[in-house]
């Protein structure tokens, strides 16, 4: 099966083509600004550089959110027109899960993202990177229950630091700016 994996949801623009477990490009590019331009530039590249063309992918992924929405929406819409242009499969994957497959842990996971001032994304998953909670936009002042004990829970992702300390977890925190490779891998597979 090959495939395409994108995420342009966070501060990188992550690209993935494989076959199966067989890693053909992957790279994480910086994004400052005009996330379409960099995508498209980045994306021909990796295309190139592999000898694969667009009607050669049998699947194509693109992260979903939560994140930045323009990055997200330009995403689903490339993702949208290949799909539409070839017969390759689009497909969503969730960029809460990505990040919590992005670390090797034995302990929960806390995935929280930065959203508007004073809001974060979260969602909490077990050892096994499982959902435990759906993603919900919390308001940094209101009570936040934490599903898991304290003890067994590692926190990851762009919000995590200023999540922890308003909740007074002193346990490990991972300021993850974006999703690994390896996470968009896993979770198409």
């Amino acid at each position: 099966m090959k495939f395409l994996a994108l995420d342009l949801s966070l501060r990188d623009l992550i690209i993935v083509i494989a076959e199966d477990k067989k890693v053909f490009f992957s790279e994480n590019i910086n994004l400052n600004k005009n996330r379409a331009a960099v995508l498209f530039a980045n994306l021909e590249y990796a295309m190139k550089s592999v000898g694969i063309d667009f009607n050669d992918l049998e699947f194509i992924f693109s992260t979903v959110g939560p994140g930045n929405f323009n990055g997200i929406r330009i995403s689903l819409s490339f993702v949208r027109g290949v799909s539409l242009g070839t017969n390759a499969i689009a497909a969503g994957i969730s960029t809460m899960e990505c990040l919590a497959r992005s670390i090797n842990t034995t302990k929960n996971i806390g995935v929280i993202i930065k959203a508007y001032p004073e809001h974060f994304y979260v969602q909490w998953f077990d050892k096994m990177c499982t959902a435990i909670t759906k993603p919900e936009l919390m308001q940094i002042n209101t009570k936040i229950n934490i599903p898991v004990k304290p003890e067994d829970l590692i926190l990851v992702g762009n919000g995590s630091a200023a999540f922890a300390k308003k909740i007074g977890f002193d346990g490990q925190i991972i300021n993850m700016q974006s999703p690994t490779s390896l996470s968009l891998i896993h979770i198409s597979e």
